[in-house]
């Protein structure tokens, strides 16, 4: 079999073609490879778990002003003004509340995107006329399957966002002399008592709003980003990584943080629902901050997204490729 299109135990073809699969052609050798490998999907998952990590705990100082600014911009004078008031009153930790749901929703969530992600493009992969190159169709095609993995993750990622919404919200509506505020689990706890199974999906449709256009953005910016830089600069992958995943970070964050505050002060109310809160929630915001209303909270965000997600697309692409040295090495 000639070298790249070996097929393994594990890894499987569905639908028709040669030997009951439906295949890929395998365009260096005129073969066929496996459309699905769990092998891939493996390694895929265990990079993003890395990644998401890296990210989380750079950013989650910065996550944590954004979200009290946009659910409560009424006590504070700015993201500075925020910070400073945060560890005056609550000590340096405060800016961690509500990390630990915050990493496992991000596992969760980098591990479906970038799976699911990686899986498409295993599905549509590049022609062999545009290989190496990025053109307009390839850039339109990232968008699209970007936009699509939105949509998956976002109901992976709603639970954790739920529980991490609410426990910033709580510690910042938190006065001294009142009982401790709630931490993820005790609002993990409050929120099956008082809503059920359903309150973990409080804002689903706000989830899905923000998620699908993120998605779209932020990993064909990434991909764009990668392309040129190997193109047209002297730079190592690993700057390329890094430098292409904050981009991606912030193009994608500023697309869509209109929809993000919305989603926030959604979740971090007790009387919105699933589904149908979105708008009515958008219009007021409009109505009674203005536009400027929907941008609350973008300095934090943006100071966030460069570094945090940086790390993420380096931890993932130096994990991916560490996997896959191994893999080599023990040549199985």
């Amino acid at each position: 079999t000639p070298p790249g299109c070996k097929r393994e135990p594990w890894q499987f073809e569905i639908g028709s073609g040669e030997g009951g699969g439906l295949v890929r052609p395998c365009r260096s050798a005129g073969m066929s490879e496996p459309v699905f490998s769990l092998r891939e999907t493996i390694k895929d998952v265990a990079s993003s778990v890395v990644g998401a990590a890296a990210c989380c705990y750079t950013g989650a100082p910065f996550d944590t002003v954004k979200v009290r600014m946009q659910a409560r911009p009424d006590k504070f004078l700015g993201p500075v003004n925020c910070a400073y008031k945060t560890v005056s009153e609550e000590g340096v930790l405060a800016l961690w509340k509500g990390s630990r749901a915050t990493l496992t929703g991000m596992v969760m969530e980098n591990a479906a995107a970038f799976a699911v992600n990686e899986q498409l493009k295993r599905i549509f992969p590049a022609s062999a006329e545009s290989e190496g190159t990025m053109s307009a169709s390839e850039m339109a095609k990232g968008v699209v399957l970007g936009s699509i993995t939105g949509i998956v993750t976002a109901a992976v990622l709603c639970p954790a966002e739920v529980i991490k919404t609410k426990t910033q919200v709580a510690m910042a509506n938190h006065k001294l002399g009142d009982p401790p505020a709630p931490n993820e689990f005790k609002m993990l706890r409050a929120v099956w008592s008082k809503q059920g199974p359903r309150g973990f999906y409080t804002g689903l449709e706000a989830q899905a709003m923000r998620d699908g256009p993120f998605y779209a953005v932020f990993f064909g910016s990434y991909e764009i980003s990668v392309h040129l830089l190997r193109q047209y600069t002297l730079l190592p992958d690993e700057a390329a990584f890094f430098i292409s995943g904050g981009i991606a970070g912030m193009v994608g964050w500023g697309a869509v943080i209109p929809f993000d505050g919305p989603k926030s002060i959604i979740q971090a109310s007790w009387k919105t629902g699933i589904a149908g809160d979105f708008g009515s929630t958008f219009r007021t915001v409009v109505r009674e901050r203005g536009l400027g209303g929907l941008y609350a909270g973008f300095a934090p965000a943006m100071c966030r997204a460069f570094p945090a997600n940086a790390a993420l697309f380096l931890g993932y692409e130096m994990t991916k490729r560490g996997l896959n040295d191994v893999e080599e090495m023990l040549q199985f």
